[in-house]
């Protein structure tokens, strides 16, 4: 059975409409906003300025894509005290390298390339971001402390923080890099022969 494969985004700032012409072609099926993880009051979002008003009011950003690689792709987005938490999830049907929770042989080629994704956005669009998590059904539980949000998390392959986060402590069982490409720490918890 599939899970997903979640790249989890926390910055200050609201980022929009990156519409990158790659040979993925992903392009946006549909938006919607709700109050809550239990799905309450689903609207249709029309458009990003409406979008931004309705994380002001604290409701939860659905976006479902469509795309010519991946089965199901989809964005949630919410907004918790100042900060915007941006949750990529792509179905990894098709794809069982992916349902891991290391990076290792099979699966290191889709985190590089990840990597490289991540990187090429960053740095064009001058994307200021705290942290990314990259994992399967990933749990960011989100808070203010660094070093307690990353404890009270599961399913995280990969920690990239922010250089100016100042965070240099260990994780345990991750293996620390520099990323200066991002400007960025890389924790990764890998599996490689």
């Amino acid at each position: 059975m599939a899970v997903t494969w979640d790249f989890i985004l926390i910055s200050s700032c609201f980022i929009l409409n990156i519409n990158e012409k790659r040979e993925e072609k992903i392009g946006i099926e549909k938006m919607l906003s709700i109050d809550d993880w239990a799905w309450t009051n689903q609207r249709e979002v029309q458009g990003f300025s409406d979008m931004e008003r309705k994380l002001e009011e604290g409701k939860i950003i659905v976006i479902y894509f469509k795309s010519n690689k991946w089965k199901n792709v989809g964005l949630y987005i919410e907004k918790e005290e100042e900060e915007y938490i941006y949750t990529l999830w792509f179905n990894t049907e098709g794809i069982p390298e992916l349902d891991s929770s290391k990076i290792n042989n099979s699966n290191i080629k889709y985190y590089k390339r990840a990597y490289s994704v991540l990187e090429e956005l960053i740095v064009k669009y001058n994307i200021n971001f705290r942290i990314i998590a990259i994992g399967v059904e990933s749990d960011v539980s989100y808070c203010d402390n660094l070093k307690k949000m990353i404890s009270d998390s599961y399913n995280v392959v990969v920690w990239i923080i922010n250089k100016n986060e100042k965070f240099k402590e260990p994780i345990l069982n991750y293996k620390k890099r520099v990323e200066d490409g991002m400007n960025a720490i890389v924790y990764e918890n890998i599996l490689l022969n």
